[in-house]
């Protein structure tokens, strides 16, 4: 009786937390029809057997069946000559295998017996990371349990750039992390979104190095494209999160943008130029110059019909200007006119902001400030006359603003706040990340629950987001691979 086993990884160097697939063929190469049983509905087939080459260590893993979920086996008649296949996901049968050098075989048992067949060893690398400069947007436009994320990943010499895909849920966690290029300890990039309430197979990734931006597109299938690379003429520059996703260009060719910030941040007026990317080159479209201090604080959002918006912050003394503007647009020469809207003025010292899109195309938006609650000058932050609030609001197609609420957050430290990220839920209920003078993290739920966050975030100096798992926040953290619980309803996902 012959059985052939052969064993195939989708990716035999890959980094730490990486999920590939995996396939086995089995091949009657004896003379006589076998019996098996079918790969497709065999408990704990095939067996997975993991060598440390460096340690010796060698494990063997089974399928985890999850308790009231028995699988029924089902024999299957493989003639001379047939063969069969099946795909599994490295994950599902180890688990996350910490980085180094390994020997991987499949082995599979058959007949009454319990004949075993074992494929050859296959070298697989598992590299470790260290992340830094991590930029988050959803797999979905407006909100999604899945985001997708772009950071550098500093184990590498020279440093890589990479995209991963992560599951905010509990035991979620990277489900696959692609390197798209070099990189070094100072790039920032920044990851595009797709249009409200559409997915996208891919994204565009965009950075600036010595005065050049240089973008690529990058999907599960092809992986990345070539970069795109133009020079900029100011070295003062800031790409405004997230880059724009469009697949409605030309059969096979897959567009996308970037809205830019242009102007020293310490300075009075800026410019706002907008960037189209296709197939062989990045070209401007528009440009914008505007009045008053650089942006404390701005975003872009995308409407299920493709406008684009940019939403910012001005600060001047203690009162915050809200704004929106659409990306200006047309040729260079002749950009169309564009203006931005006023939306709201505050009385306050401003924190942070953020935005996301409602299934309906309102912009749901939160401004985190200290609002004075006296008609007096404003007292510092821990003056009991001064408050810090989340206003509410949400800025609607039609053009009409709406504040919706004002909530407060609690900020128990001593120390100013020195750090901020806010997320909105697809309700509009923001969650903030706050650190203070000291490093320390908290973590605000936008429902007035605030409180240091857990284990090892608490002081970590890697990288800190935040997601949602449904309306939840999730923490993600670029350290170890556990999963944790915050205020017993929250999760997060490291990497």
């Amino acid at each position: 009786m012959g059985l052939e086993v052969t064993f195939m990884i989708e990716q035999a160097d890959m980094l730490y937390q990486h999920d590939p697939a995996c396939w086995i063929k089995l091949k009657n190469t004896g003379t006589m029809p076998l019996t098996i049983w079918d790969p497709n509905a065999a408990a704990g087939q095939p067996v997975l057997r993991v060598l440390n080459v460096k340690t010796g260590e060698e494990q063997l893993f089974r399928d985890k069946i999850p308790p009231g979920k028995p699988v029924i086996p089902r024999e299957m008649l493989l003639q001379v000559g047939e063969s069969v296949s099946h795909v599994f996901r490295l994950k599902q049968k180890a688990g996350t295998l910490a980085p180094g050098e390994y020997e991987f075989s499949a082995i599979y048992e058959y007949g009454d017996d319990k004949q075993r067949q074992e494929s050859s060893p296959v070298p697989v690398t598992i590299r470790p990371t260290t992340a830094k400069n991590l930029s988050l947007a959803s797999g979905r436009g407006g909100t999604a349990t899945f985001f997708y994320g772009t950071w550098i990943n500093l184990d590498s010499e020279p440093p890589e750039l990479v995209r991963s895909m992560f599951h905010f849920m509990v035991g979620g966690g990277i489900k696959s992390s692609i390197v798209v290029g070099k990189a070094d300890v100072h790039t920032r990039p920044v990851i595009s979104a797709p249009r409200n309430t559409t997915a996208a197979p891919g994204q565009w990734i965009a950075w600036v190095t010595n005065g050049i931006l240089h973008a690529l597109y990058v999907d599960e299938k092809g992986g990345p494209s070539a970069t795109l690379k133009l020079r900029l003429t100011s070295d003062n520059v800031q790409i405004v999160p997230p880059l724009y996703y469009d697949s409605a260009g030309r059969e096979g060719v897959t567009s996308g943008g970037a809205l830019l910030c242009l102007g020293p941040p310490a300075g009075t007026g800026f410019q706002l130029l907008s960037l189209a990317f296709g197939s062989k080159e990045a070209v401007m479209e528009g440009s914008l110059n505007l009045a008053g201090p650089y942006p404390a604080w701005i975003e872009t959002q995308v409407r299920s019909d493709g406008s684009r918006t940019a939403l910012f912050v001005q600060v001047e003394g203690e009162t915050i200007h809200l704004w929106a503007v659409p990306w200006p647009h047309g040729s260079a020469v002749r950009p169309a006119p564009v203006e931005p809207t006023p939306l709201a003025s505050w009385k306050g010292r401003f924190v942070y902001a953020g935005v996301t899109m409602g299934q309906n195309d309102d912009i749901l938006g939160a401004c985190l400030a200290w609002i004075d609650q006296s008609d007096e000058t404003g007292p510092d932050d821990t003056d009991m006359e001064s408050k810090l609030e989340f206003i509410l609001w949400t800025y609607r197609p039609d053009g009409k603003f709406i504040e919706r609420g004002r909530h407060e957050v609690l900020w128990t430290s001593e120390e100013p706040i020195e750090k901020a990220l806010i997320r909105v839920n697809e309700e509009g209920t923001p969650a903030a990340l706050l650190r203070d003078q000291k490093g320390h993290w908290f973590v605000s739920d936008g429902r007035g629950n605030t409180s240091s966050a857990p284990g090892i975030f608490r002081e970590t100096k890697l990288p800190l987001d935040l997601g949602f798992f449904g309306l939840e926040p999730v923490l993600v953290e670029g350290e170890g691979d556990n999963v944790s619980k915050w205020n017993n309803r929250q999760a997060s996902v490291c990497f």
